[in-house]
């Protein structure tokens, strides 16, 4: 649903189009299949160390990434996630398809990028004397263009996307 949503403009024939495309992607490896019962989804499909790999190549994804492989990433890609995770997350790619679909439904607007995972957008804040590394549940860049005798705009945003109301910000 969210493949389909974010990369194809006509919604029933995106989400065949989308169902096609994951399982190839799936058969060639990329992508492993994921049978779940969550927030009405029966399947996700997650990285594999190879599509890792890949997008490391082609700097879509920080190396460190593919270096953290044998640790936290390879354990975090391998393990079932925890339904309460997985609908963050799903909750999370629905507010991506919201968002970018308004943003971008405006002339003078353009979501350049618009990243929904913490690593690569990790920062430091000091508070009370100490510091911190903030992990954001996502990244937007939002191109605006005033007028054509203007220069374009950059706005910038971090996300922090907490459903459920128990996240501490401080």
């Amino acid at each position: 649903k969210h493949a389909a949503a974010l990369h194809w403009p006509d919604a029933s024939a995106g989400e065949a189009a989308a169902k096609r495309r994951l399982a190839k992607l799936a058969e060639a490896k990329l992508l492993k299949r994921q049978e779940v019962d969550v927030e009405g989804y029966k399947i996700i499909y997650r990285l594999t160390k190879d599509s890792v790999d890949l997008l490391t190549e082609h700097n879509i994804i920080p190396a460190f990434i593919q270096a953290n492989w044998d640790g936290k990433m390879r354990d975090r890609y391998a393990d079932a996630i925890a339904s309460s995770h997985l609908t963050h997350e799903l909750k999370l790619y629905d507010l991506k398809v919201l968002l970018q679909g308004a943003i971008n439904g405006h002339s003078h607007l353009q979501a350049i990028e618009f990243g929904v995972w913490p690593l690569p957008y990790i920062f430091e804040v000091s508070y009370k004397g100490k510091t911190s590394g903030q992990k954001p549940d996502g990244f937007l860049h939002v191109r605006e263009h005033p007028s054509p005798d203007q220069a374009p705009v950059s706005h910038y945003f971090y996300i922090e996307f907490d459903h459920r109301g128990s996240e501490k910000l401080d």
